[in-house]
């Protein structure tokens, strides 16, 4: 009797993809309210955060939503934290503002 014995090795393409351990949807919708009330008023609401990373993965997140008189857009690396503004259009809703803040994570990962 020949007994064979066969090894499978799993590989998952991680690349640049983030890992979120924290949930952004809960934390936008949360959010979404004040970025429809900023929406009436004079300038453009801008999206400010930041999230804590460990390795490839995103474990913290913190959303705030303000006014600017333009449009600007700035994001940046400290260590484990990535940093950013982000003009926000409300008719995008939730899932445009998710996708700015992944287009930020590429940028900075």
């Amino acid at each position: 009797m020949t007994v064979i014995k066969m090894t499978v090795e799993v590989k998952t393409p991680v690349g640049t993809h983030p890992i979120w351990a924290v949930d952004p949807f809960g934390h936008l919708y949360a959010l979404w309210g004040n970025v429809m009330e900023l929406s009436g008023e004079e300038g453009v609401p801008h999206l400010v955060g930041a999230l804590e990373l460990s390795g490839n993965s995103v474990v913290g997140i913190e959303l705030d939503v303000v006014l600017h008189s333009q449009e600007r857009r700035l994001s940046f690396r400290d260590e484990n934290r990535i940093y950013f503004i982000l003009p926000l259009d409300p008719r995008e809703g939730v899932e445009g503002a998710y996708l700015k803040i992944l287009d930020v994570l590429r940028d900075e990962l």
